[in-house]
């Protein structure tokens, strides 16, 4: 047996066509160009501690791109021995001394609104004086203290060049702006 298909069901069938030819290309799950297209951001780091840092780049949506910036601390590098604990860890220079070093990685999401949902990590470190290290053999080595701070937040920003200034928990303040 056919069920009848009713009058109210043919007409809400074709306006949802109707509808579905009028949005165009969202309404098929596409973004129009304008809106799919990598983005300028601009992070800005100010730290006492880690060291001021800017640079702008072009990421896409979807896309994860890491800013990382090694300076020598306003003392100068710090030497370190092999034999501190977590050597390969810490920043160093050519010459195996400790430095500062930033890292921001930036992972946006452009809506179709062109408004960006962000998600920005924050790790950096810095040679924070120095302390005894003593080893297995009973042999003492001086080692930099590395002062580490890490932290993730999620904000959003609109893509028009407008500025969003975020204060992180240790005071370093960083401020990122996205621009088509």
């Amino acid at each position: 047996m056919k069920y009848p298909i009713t009058k109210v069901a043919k007409a809400s069938c074709v306006l949802a066509i109707f509808a579905l030819m009028g949005m165009g290309q969202l309404a098929r799950g596409q973004m129009p160009k304008s809106l799919d297209a990598p983005i300028h951001y601009t992070v800005k780091v100010v730290s006492k501690l880690y060291g001021n840092a800017q640079e702008t780049r072009l990421i896409a949506s979807g896309e994860v791109d890491d800013f990382t910036w090694k300076t020598v601390p306003p003392a100068g590098a710090v030497p370190i021995d092999r034999q501190c604990p977590d050597w390969e860890n810490v920043p160093r220079d050519s010459e195996h001394a400790m430095l500062r070093q930033t890292k921001v990685r930036l992972a946006p999401i452009v809506g179709q609104d062109g408004v960006a949902t962000i998600q920005l990590s924050f790790r950096a470190h810095a040679p924070q004086g120095t302390y005894l290290y003593k080893k297995k053999s009973g042999q003492k080595v001086r080692c930099p203290k590395d002062r580490v701070h890490h932290q993730i937040v999620r904000f959003t920003l609109p893509t028009n060049g407008v500025s969003k200034t975020i204060k992180l928990t240790d005071g370093t303040i960083l401020t990122v702006t996205a621009t088509r």
